[in-house]
């Protein structure tokens, strides 16, 4: 049968019993409907963020789109474009399913645990039908792209944790991100979830494009927990979205329209089929009734119909049939869609309508911007119809269109004021003219009169004139006679024009599309003539525009763009003209499109990867365990890699967790893989990739192989990877892998003896006997750029305003004699660490620290402050400073613009990072913090930039946040600031602060690395 896209009448009815002993729905702020929708029954085949198996064609989303919505962030929001969303709903016997689409332009998940809700987030609400004051009667959960989730409110507790059991998987998207989730009934078992209920819902959206959130769109327009204002209404269904043993994802989509006439239709099937029954006709009766099948016993997922006629709307349906035994049958959803017509509609732009001459509020573009016409039906409204002056003895109408067209029909609907029948401006005797170049004029020589209007709001009959598919970039009406026959004046209300469509269009990848492969499959709707194609490609607008650019001529309407050397990091400019010699007009030139490739192409970026097979990350990259389900499974590759966190050992840190790293990332990626190895018996631990498709690593231009990857303390042995078995070992210091910071390693494919356009493998290992450890893996990418090397440099004493090492006390090494003073009593002390040496110990609690002082910087002086720190405890108050600046320079102790400059542990977002008052970046987890790491932070008057054990953080001025530190004081602490008691437990080592901005090369001497290393791209 067919899914609904409607309330049933059942649930309808259920619905208007259930109403009538609650409180109603809220309403659309601006279309006063009731907001409700079916929650159809149907269950994902896996929580991933791929939407395929959801059948969204037979589902009404809830919409959040519209100015109205928006509760807070009126001046922040741009559009749709900036933020909207649609929240489908799917339930089974278990669990509740959600799929959130969000438009977002800027994705910033900057905030985490309790407080996602701070930044991008979308919250979901499900409730009770009551209107009761806010938190009192409903569950509140949030998730975001970051696949970052938490409930704030629920109905059992007051608790407010990350809930476990709620599944999120997320990706991001060209134009924002997508969202899939579900959560069991057993969290939210207060309400009823059963076929007909009703459970209030509302969703929301949070946008912030900075720090906190600019803007929270809802449902209803109110605030997220205003339930004593009403929520909109979730009817549980019984009516299936989709069942898994049915054929779904048809192709074309259900009730597509313009369907090009010699397409094949395809579907996805059913889980468990092994053969197909289509059916196929005109008439939904016809295709429901069907027992015999147009085709039978189809083996393969794809069916060709014929040419389809014009127009014709179509109905096809597939039943799947199962493997022998049974043989089951499964009848399959009715799906149509409705073949292109024989001509399409050819917009006019309003500027290039012109008139002999038209009154103050008439002008002639009112006949083709579609004012008073709903439909096929124009309104009886004067000031939305052209009228001329009067008198007007030569009276015209001229259209001219964006390109010459292949005429077909006009459409006029002529003047409709409710004074026509009396007055009659209306046209009447006309002379039609069309031409290419609007020199030479070609007469339509049975266009003479045009049907009057009624001059009533019911007007749906307009005057159409056939062209008969003749060339025109320009058609005039001159004006001859109206039907009052007595006042030279006139008037018309619309005019559509419909060509047969010869040009090129309906692009893929679509024009203006980003990262695109170079390698791409670029597509098009062929001109209804074409008999050959002709290409033109170029990253030089105006040689495409003339038609100078490369050009290749085929007899298809698909080719890989890999056949132009499209590069990496381009834009490029491509268009089809459309050839067939025999016809009047042999060239019909296509409009120009444009894409962008970019900057890299992704290896792997290790975001698709889970808990849930087959999506594991070890069933990707092997490992030394290999795997079990599904069969036949993988034995391993019989090294002591293992990929991926522990998360089934009760004993591991990661116990029920994740068995990707979500907390160590690089910036903006959302995980990375875990690459546990333990060398023994003669035998380099390895993981190896082998890719389904061989891989062109040529494509764009492509030089370099670069892999993000990020050791920590105690690591050994060197790293390796093989690219089709040949073997590519580290290149600098092998003792990099011990760095607990994000580095690359940067491979000239140049350099590598294998078919770089056939590459089947990839592996990564540590050679090294004994050799153990963990490294996480992040983004692996290729670039046309060839890698650079950054060589650290030893900063010297040039700008060194005052340096701590620890060596038996709190004295200033620098040579300026700023030394510390203890305030405290309760244990902050010189203490040797095994790692570090002599090193200063600090206690925690309240008002433990170290002053030094002031050190000659100020206001918005340049600066860096840079030091080794670990901490004792991830029981760290906010905002407790480890070393840097503190407070203003009025020394009242007052926070604000301008008085810390600092690293230390941080609020909203958690974790070690740099501060500035209003401002703080993450460079580190709190667990993370409990070993060695070297934090700097540099200021040049405008940018702040920040690195961790050396490497930059984020030192692009377009990203690093600008601050006003014109208030900045020059008082340093180390281990507590000064508008709090809150002091560091941990221990901090060689404390330095410079009078200047030191370069990354001089960062990375002071993080102990000076030998060269790969510069990230």
């Amino acid at each position: 049968m067919c899914a609904k896209k409607s309330l049933s009448l059942g649930l309808l009815t259920l619905l208007l019993l259930n109403l009538a002993m609650a409180d109603p729905p809220a309403v659309h702020p601006t279309t006063g409907e009731p907001l409700i929708i079916d929650c159809l029954r149907g269950t994902p085949s896996v929580i991933d963020g791929d939407l395929s198996d959801w059948n969204l064609d037979a589902m009404i989303p809830a919409v959040l789109d519209t100015a109205e919505q928006l509760n807070a962030g009126q001046a922040s929001w741009d559009g749709p474009d900036d933020l909207s969303g649609k929240f489908y709903m799917l339930w089974d016997d278990e669990n509740v399913y959600m799929a959130v689409i969000v438009k977002d332009d800027t994705l910033s998940m900057n905030k985490t645990g309790v407080d996602i809700w701070n930044a991008d987030c979308v919250e979901v609400f499900f409730a009770t039908t009551n209107r009761v004051a806010p938190h009192a009667e409903h569950y509140q959960y949030g998730f975001n792209a970051n696949a970052q989730k938490w409930n704030w409110d629920n109905m059992e507790t007051s608790t407010s944790a990350e809930p476990g059991s709620l599944q999120i998987a997320a990706v991001t998207t060209a134009d924002g991100y997508i969202c899939e989730a579900s959560i069991p009934y057993a969290d939210i078992n207060q309400l009823d979830w059963s076929v007909g209920s009703i459970i209030g819902f509302h969703p929301v959206i949070d946008d912030t494009d900075a720090a906190d959130r600019e803007i929270q769109m809802t449902w209803t327009s109110f605030e997220a927990h205003a339930q004593d204002l009403g929520y909109g209404y979730l009817v549980l269904s019984d009516e299936r979205a989709v069942a898994p043993e049915l054929g779904k994802n048809p192709s074309p989509a259900h009730k597509a329209s313009d369907v090009a006439r010699d397409s094949v239709l395809s579907w996805t099937p059913g889980d468990y089929a092994i053969k197909h029954h289509v059916y196929f006709g005109t008439s939904y009766e016809e295709v429901n009734s069907m027992t015999v099948p147009t085709a039978a016993d189809l083996v393969v997922t794809a069916f060709d119909p014929g040419r389809l006629e014009f127009g014709q709307t179509y109905y096809w349906r597939v039943d799947e049939v199962n493997a022998a035994p049974d043989n089951t049958v499964f009848t399959g959803d009715i799906w149509s869609f409705t073949a292109e017509p024989y001509a399409i509609r050819v917009p006019v732009d309003i500027d290039h309508v012109t008139a002999s001459s038209f009154g103050k509020q008439n002008a002639p573009a009112l006949t083709v911007d579609g004012s008073g016409l709903e439909g096929m039906t124009h309104s009886a409204t004067p000031e939305q119809m052209w009228l001329s002056n009067s008198p007007d003895l030569d009276a015209w109408l001229m259209y001219e269109f964006d390109r010459t067209e292949k005429l077909d029909q006009m459409l006029i609907w002529n003047s409709n004021t409710s004074s026509e029948p009396f007055v009659g401006w209306g046209i009447k005797d006309v002379r039609i003219e069309y031409s290419v170049d609007a020199v030479d004029w070609t007469a339509i020589s049975d266009a003479s009169q045009i049907s009057r209007a009624p001059g009533s709001a019911t007007y749906d009959t307009p005057h159409v004139i056939d062209f008969g598919a003749v060339a025109a970039r320009y058609v005039k009406i001159n004006i001859l006679s109206n039907w009052g026959g007595l006042l030279p004046q006139y008037g018309v209300s619309e005019v559509q024009f419909f060509a047969v469509p010869v040009h090129a269009r309906d692009p893929k990848p679509a024009s203006g599309s980003a990262d695109v492969n170079p390698n791409a499959m670029a597509t098009w709707r062929a001109g209804r003539e074409a008999g050959e194609h002709t290409l033109y490609v170029s990253d030089d607008l105006d040689a495409v525009v003339e038609g100078l650019a490369p050009s290749v001529t085929i007899m298809t309407n698909r080719i890989d763009l890999g056949a132009f050397d499209l590069q990496l990091d381009g834009t490029y400019y491509w268009r089809v003209d459309e050839v067939n010699d025999s016809e009047a007009v042999s060239v019909w030139a296509g409009p120009v499109w444009h894409l962008m490739t970019p900057v890299a192409l992704i290896v792997d970026d290790f975001e698709g990867y889970g808990n849930l097979s087959p999506n594991r990350p070890f069933q990707t990259w092997i490992d030394g365990y290999g795997f079990t389900n599904p069969e036949p499974g993988n034995p391993g590759n019989g090294t002591g890699a293992g990929i991926g966190h522990d998360i089934w050992t009760i004993t591991s840190p990661y116990y029920g967790g994740d068995l990707m790293e979500t907390v160590s990332t690089l910036p903006g990626s959302r995980q990375s893989m875990p690459f546990y190895y333990s060398n023994t018996g003669g035998v380099a631990s390895q993981t190896d990739r082998t890719f389904t498709e061989a891989q062109d690593w040529t494509a764009g231009g492509a030089k370099t192989l670069s892999i993000a990857f990020r050791g920590q303390p105690g690591n050994t042995g060197t790293l390796f990877v093989k690219i089709n078995n040949v073997k590519v070992t580290y290149a600098h210091d092998p003792g990099n892998i011990a760095q607990g910071a994000w580095q690359a390693w940067n491979i000239d494919l140049g350099s590598v003896n294998t078919n770089l356009q056939n590459v089947t493998t990839l592996s990564i290992g540590v050679d090294g006997s004994g050799a153990a450890g963990m490294i996480l893996i992040d983004d692996i990418r290729l670039y046309a750029r060839t890698g650079e090397l950054m060589t650290p440099v030893n900063p010297g004493t040039e700008g060194l305003a005052a340096k701590f090492t620890f060596e038996g006390n709190m004295n200033d090494s620098s040579g300026h004699g700023r030394n510390g003073t203890v305030v405290g009593t309760d244990g902050t002390v010189i203490v040797s660490d095994p790692i570090r040496g002599q090193v200063l110990s600090l206690p925690g609690g309240d008002d433990q620290y170290v002053a030094v002082g002031a050190v000659g910087i100020s206001g918005t002086m340049p600066r860096t402050i840079a030091c080794w720190a670990k901490a004792a405890s991830t029981d760290i108050p906010d905002w407790t400073l480890i070393f840097g600046f503190t407070g203003k320079t009025v020394e009242d102790g007052s926070g604000g613009n301008g008085s810390h400059f600092n690293i230390g542990s941080l609020g909203g977002p958690g974790g070690v990072g740099a501060h500035v008052w209003g401002w703080e970046e993450t460079m580190i987890s709190d667990q993370e913090a409990l070993t060695w790491h070297h934090y700097a932070m540099t200021y040049d008057g405008t940018t702040v930039a920040y690195f961790l054990d050396g490497m930059a953080m984020d030192s692009d001025p377009a990203l690093s946040n600008v601050q006003d530190l014109s208030a900045s004081g020059d008082r340093v602490h180390i281990g507590s600031r000064v508008t709090q008691t809150s002091s560091f437990p941990g221990s901090v080592d060689d404390a330095v602060i410079f009078n200047r901005a030191l370069s990354a090369e001089e960062i990375l001497w002071l993080a102990g690395i000076t030998q060269p290393i790969d510069k990230p791209f």
